[in-house]
């Protein structure tokens, strides 16, 4: 019928061709040979089985047994056998294949327990019928796997990305395992919908790309996404500020529902609501997340685009007033960009804390919001100095300021602070900040830093014990979250051509269907 020549040609074809000797191991076979129409001879002391499913335990005589393949040039059309005596089955030996069926079948029929002990590979062939399904069934194993791999390769050579667990995959055609092919088939067609980048530049080079869904690997698990959050460090990947193999994804945060949970998982299950941080891939309609780096939430107490619109804003202000600068009750804080997403919150946290707010904004608009979310003054930077307005508020300066615009107000900042002050540069809104002179520092003993929010939450604890706070400070409604605007995958330039336009006021958010 074809099969055989097409299985033949994974071993030594000079093995195949004719005569009645040479042994073929076929690939990835684990108990032994197979022939295209062969038969496994299983010696289990005086009685031989033909049972392709059974593994012999180590008790048993023909344990670890060598199996030959052997052909008859006087059949027409040539039949295969494979014998551990390597003896050419015809119709009047004892040994020949049919005569042996017959006796271990009778045998195994009166008498089970002659069946060798130990594990059992598939499951126990008693008849003709079961051993020949059995040995076409691991045969096709073999050659699926084969055709399997050439396939994945030609994909990976044409650019298609291949996750590491869709290449180890191995197919697997018994019974048993008919509902785990089908799963994993159904996880590598099921396709989605995603943003993608091949090259760095602007927001022209962001585009909707149709990729396989990703499946959990270990203490994973994969998220369908309601909400994305759209942040400046998205398009600090987008330009290339920060270096990531192209092409890729976008995306550091999301919210949506659990739909598959990966082994050593533990306190997530398939259907849980959660908040995760993302690994640059949650604009798109599913997502592997480290559990690790995930969160349940309920639903009820804090809607999903809400935890979405917090977590890498909230996370950043509150890592920003607790590590970057402790805020205590009493000091003067400046927040660059104060009507913005993270500078909203930094306001709101502080003043939590006790401390006097200046923030800045650029139009009257933007004035509001930052006094809604609790500034004491409020500087128009397209209108007035800051560092003389603050001077002027405040003569001996800021205790810390919080800057996320960049390279635009990096001076007035500096120009800002009090002695023993400290500058947080922790955004480049406006491009990044030229390289600074330590001894610039010397007269007033500033201290500055440019956090990264991953640094402060390396640590299991680190981030169970940030997003902790964050979930309780948005569960107790003490943080107003402010969601400017929402779009859909196919509008994620348009996101990014607001936010970085700083048009918008609060955050921005993708829907995703």
């Amino acid at each position: 019928n074809g099969f055989g020549k097409r299985l033949a040609a994974r071993g030594n074809p000079s093995e195949w061709a004719g005569g009645s000797g040479g042994g073929v191991d076929t690939p990835d076979m684990e108990h032994g040979s197979l022939t295209p129409r062969g038969r496994w001879e299983l010696k289990t002391g005086r009685k031989k089985f033909t049972a392709q499913s059974l593994l012999t335990s180590p008790r048993s005589p023909g344990f670890g047994q060598q199996a030959q393949l052997g052909r008859s040039q006087a059949q027409s059309p040539p039949k295969w056998g494979l014998h551990a005596r390597g003896q050419t089955p015809t119709a009047g030996n004892p040994d020949s294949e049919s005569a042996v069926e017959a006796e271990a079948e009778a045998e195994a029929e009166n008498d089970p327990a002659l069946l060798p002990r130990g594990p059992r590979a598939f499951y126990e062939a008693r008849s003709y019928e079961s051993q020949w399904l059995l040995t076409r069934i691991i045969g096709f194993n073999v050659l699926a796997n084969d055709y399997y791999q050439r396939l994945l390769d030609y994909l990976e050579a044409s650019a298609y990305p291949i996750p590491a667990s869709v290449r180890a995959y191995k197919l697997d055609f018994r019974w048993a395992a008919a509902y785990q092919n089908i799963r994993f088939f159904a996880l590598l067609y099921i396709q989605m919908q995603a943003i993608q980048i091949e090259q760095e530049g602007g927001p022209e080079v962001l585009k909707l790309v149709t990729l396989p869904r990703p499946s959990a690997g270990q203490g994973e698990i994969v998220v369908k996404n309601q909400f994305s959050g759209v942040n400046f460090i998205d398009t600090y990947f987008r330009e290339g500020v920060y270096k990531a193999p192209l092409p890729h994804q976008l995306g550091a945060e999301g919210a949506g529902e659990v739909v598959e949970v990966g082994a050593g998982v533990d306190g997530f299950a398939v259907g849980d609501a959660v908040v995760y941080l993302g690994n640059q891939n949650t604009y798109a309609q599913y997502a592997a997340a480290s559990a690790a780096k995930a969160f349940k939430i309920d639903p009820t107490a804090i809607p999903l685009d809400i935890a979405a619109a917090a977590l890498l804003q909230g996370l950043t202000a509150h890592t920003l007033v607790t590590r970057s600068y402790a805020v205590k009750s009493g000091d003067w804080v400046l927040v660059q960009a104060g009507a913005g997403g993270t500078g909203r919150l930094i306001i709101q946290m502080a003043k939590a804390f006790g401390a006097n707010v200046i923030a800045t904004v650029s139009n009257k608009e933007k004035a509001e919001v930052a006094t809604k979310a609790g500034a004491d003054h409020i500087i128009l930077y397209t209108e007035e100095s800051v560092p003389e307005t603050v001077n002027k508020i405040v003569p001996e300066g800021v205790h810390v300021v919080y800057d996320g615009v960049g390279k635009a107000t990096f001076d007035g900042s500096m120009q800002s602070l009090r002695r023993l002050g400290t500058m947080v540069s922790f955004g480049n809104a406006s491009g990044t900040v030229p390289p600074v002179k330590l001894l610039d520092l010397a007269p007033k003993n500033l201290t500055i830093l440019r956090p990264q929010l991953y640094g402060y939450i390396a640590t299991d604890e680190e981030r169970q014990r940030h997003i902790g706070a964050l979930v309780e400070l948005l569960s107790d409604k003490k943080l107003d979250i402010h969601v400017f605007k929402t779009y859909s995958l196919s509008e994620v330039a348009q996101a990014h051509i607001d936010l970085q336009g700083r048009k918008t006021t609060g955050k921005l958010l993708i829907k995703i269907e």
